[in-house]
C-alpha cells in the first residue's frame, strides 16, 4: 500500500445558497493529495493549519477517492449555478413588485394623508376638551378657595421651614411666619402654600422640634420630645404687627418668654476677647505692658460664690496708676464711682446691662465702689428699651 497525504478543502463548503446560508451545511471536505514517503507515526507541524496528514490506501482506492472528489466538486458547481440563476431572476421579480407596490401606494396615498390629518384633528379636539376641563376645575377651586377666604379670611401668612431655606441643621423644624408680601419670603427656593392668620398664629405659638442627628451626619426632627423651640416671626413685613393685632395679650406673652432668653455671646476671656468686649462696649482699656489706664475686668471670684453673679455678667472696674513702694508705679484697680456712674448712660445704648454689685458680708455689705455688672441685654430687654426711647 502507498501513502497518500489528506487534504482539506473549505471552499467547496463555503458556496452560498442566496439566503445568508450555504449550500452544504458543513465547515471542510477531506480528498486524497499526491502520494508521499513521510512516516504515517511523524506528527504534523502545528504551526501551520495545512500541514497534511497521511493515510494508506491502495492505488485503485486512491484514483477512485479522486474520482469521487471531482464528481462532488462538479455537483457543488452546478448547485452554485442554479443558485445564481436563481437570484437573478428573484431580483428582476423583485424590482418588478417594488414597482407595482409604489404604484399602488401613489394610489392609495391621498387616502392616507386625509386619515392622518383627520386622526391629528381628533387629538387637538381631545386636547382642547382636557384643558377646557382643567381650567374648569381650576376655576371652581379658585370660587371655592374664594368663598372660603371670604367667610374665613384670606391666606396671607407663609410658615417656612429652614430646609425651605437650604438649610439642615438643628433647628430644621422651627418655623418662621412671613406675609405674602414679604420680599424675604419670595427668595426662598420653595414656597409653602400660604395660611390664614390663625394656622399662622398657631405655628408661631407652637414652635419647632428639637432635631437629632441621624445617618451621615443629617438632622432628622426629633417628633417625641418635651422640649421646643420658638417659632420666629418677620419683622421686614407686615406679620409681625398683624400676628400682635390678632391675639396681643399672648403674642406679647411668647414675645416676652421667647426674647427674655435670647442673649448676644459674651466674648471668651482672652486678650483678643477683652479687646473685642472692650470695643463693643465703647470703652477705653487698661494695658499692663504699657501702664495706660483704663478700663479692666475684675475678679468676680468672692462675688460667685455668695451666688451675687449671674451667668453672662463680667465684673468691670477702672485701673489706675499707683505708686509702689520701691518708687514705681503699677496699674490697680481704683475706687472710681464717679466713672462707674458714668458707663450707666453709656453702656445700654450699646446693648448691655449694667448693676450694681454688694461686697460679701465679711467686705462689709455695701454696694462695691470699684467695679460694676455688666452683661449683654436679651433681645426683650433691648426690644423694651427702644420702645420706651
Amino acid at each position: 500500500m502507498d501513502r497518500y497525504e489528506i487534504k482539506t478543502d473549505i471552499d467547496l463548503t463555503g458556496l452560498e445558497d442566496g439566503r445568508d446560508g450555504y449550500l452544504l451545511d458543513r465547515d471542510d471536505v477531506l480528498y486524497v493529495g499526491e502520494a508521499t514517503t513521510r512516516d504515517l507515526l511523524d506528527e504534523p507541524d502545528d504551526t501551520s493549519w495545512s500541514t497534511p496528514e497521511v493515510v494508506e490506501a491502495t492505488q485503485d482506492e486512491a484514483a477512485e477517492w479522486r474520482r469521487q472528489f471531482t464528481l462532488f466538486a462538479e455537483g457543488m458547481e452546478k448547485a452554485e449555478a442554479k443558485v445564481a440563476v436563481a437570484a437573478a431572476v428573484f431580483r428582476k421579480i423583485v424590482e418588478e413588485a417594488r414597482a407595482e407596490a409604489q404604484a399602488a401606494w401613489d394610489t392609495y396615498q391621498p387616502v392616507h394623508v386625509e386619515l392622518e390629518r383627520r386622526l391629528e384633528q381628533v387629538q387637538e379636539q381631545r386636547e382642547e376638551a382636557a384643558r377646557a376641563h382643567e381650567k374648569a376645575l381650576q376655576e371652581a377651586a379658585a370660587a371655592a378657595q374664594a368663598a372660603e377666604d371670604a367667610e374665613l379670611g384670606p391666606r396671607s401668612f407663609y410658615v417656612t421651614r429652614p430646609s425651605q431655606r437650604g438649610q439642615d441643621g438643628r433647628d430644621m423644624d422651627v418655623p418662621t411666619v412671613h406675609h405674602v408680601s414679604c420680599g424675604i419670603a419670595r427668595r426662598l427656593k420653595r414656597l409653602p402654600h400660604p395660611v390664614r392668620i390663625a394656622e399662622a398664629f398657631e405655628a408661631l405659638m407652637d414652635g419647632g422640634n428639637v432635631a437629632k442627628r441621624w445617618i451621615s451626619n443629617v438632622y432628622r426632627a426629633e417628633e417625641r420630645t418635651e422640649k421646643r423651640l420658638p417659632g420666629a416671626v418677620c419683622e421686614r413685613c407686615p406679620a409681625f404687627d398683624e400676628l400682635k393685632a390678632h391675639a396681643p395679650d399672648t403674642f406679647m406673652d411668647w414675645l416676652q418668654r421667647t426674647e427674655s432668653q435670647q442673649f448676644a455671646p459674651m466674648p471668651p476671656d482672652t486678650y483678643t476677647g477683652k479687646k473685642s468686649l472692650f470695643k463693643k462696649l465703647g470703652l477705653p482699656m487698661a494695658e499692663h505692658y504699657s501702664e495706660k489706664e483704663g478700663w479692666s475686668l475684675v475678679s468676680d471670684k468672692i462675688y460667685r460664690e455668695p451666688n451675687a453673679m449671674v451667668d453672662g455678667e463680667r465684673l468691670v472696674g477702672w485701673l489706675g496708676l499707683r505708686e509702689k513702694h520701691d518708687g514705681g508705679t503699677e496699674l490697680r484697680v481704683v475706687k472710681a464711682p464717679e466713672r462707674l456712674a458714668k458707663i450707666f448712660d453709656l453702656l445700654p445704648p450699646r446693648g448691655f446691662a449694667v448693676r450694681w454689685i454688694h461686697e460679701p458680708e465679711n467686705f462689709g455689705g455695701g454696694v462695691c465702689d470699684c467695679a460694676v455688672a455688666v452683661r449683654p441685654m436679651s433681645k426683650w430687654e433691648i426690644r423694651q428699651r427702644k420702645e420706651s426711647a
